[in-house]
């Protein structure tokens, strides 16, 4: 045990657990939501279907990188993510990428940067210019200020992170779970833009 009470790493399986496949119905709404609910209103026990989905693409072209950062990380599914992926990119308009990161927070907050780095630089979201490198910087600790209080020292930690860029801006967005313990988990989010200078 550790010093939360926790056996080794109990909090963060049940954080993990709380990313995957939660969704809660509001009104006709479903929240965190498909990105199909979120692009554009629900219609009911339909809604989020793959008919409904592609009525919405053309909507996905306006979003900001940041919009579309966003949606990304609130995904709860695999088949959701790779759907609202391909989605983004069909147009050339985006790149993206997406991972997850689990540990404890201070770990977290160290490891944050190497993957947001891993994951763009391995899905071709980013090259290792200074331009670049220099803004997903950026970008990246903007979420994870957002993410995380500064007075935090403690708990465990769960996010998706995701990262779109266009031509001209670069989105980092992290949604998951913080509890300093077990029974006080909740869902934090964390978003960051910045400019890429050329």
């Amino acid at each position: 045990m550790d010093g939360d009470g926790m056996r080794g790493g109990e909090g963060l399986r049940r954080s993990r657990r709380a990313l995957r496949g939660r969704t809660e119905r509001v009104g006709e709404v479903v929240y965190p939501g498909t990105w199909g609910e979120m692009v554009g209103p629900s219609n009911g026990p339909t809604a989020g279907s793959p008919a409904q989905r592609g009525s919405n693409v053309s909507e996905l072209a306006k979003l900001s990188p940041a919009r579309a950062a966003m949606l990304l990380a609130l995904t709860t599914s695999r088949e959701e993510e790779e759907t609202l992926k391909q989605s983004l990119e069909a147009n050339g308009h985006y790149k993206c990428a997406v991972t997850e990161l689990g540990a404890r927070l201070a770990t977290f907050r160290e490891r944050l940067l190497s993957a947001v780095t891993g994951a763009a630089l391995n899905c071709g979201v980013v090259s290792k210019t200074p331009q670049h490198m220099h803004a997903l910087s950026h970008a990246a600790h903007e979420a994870l200020a957002g993410f995380l209080p500064e007075s935090a020292v403690n708990g465990d930690v769960a996010a998706k992170i995701a990262v779109v860029r266009d031509s001209q801006w670069v989105a980092v967005a992290l949604f998951g779970e913080w509890a300093e313990h077990p029974v006080c988990n909740h869902n934090r989010s964390g978003l960051g833009v910045m400019h890429i200078a050329y």
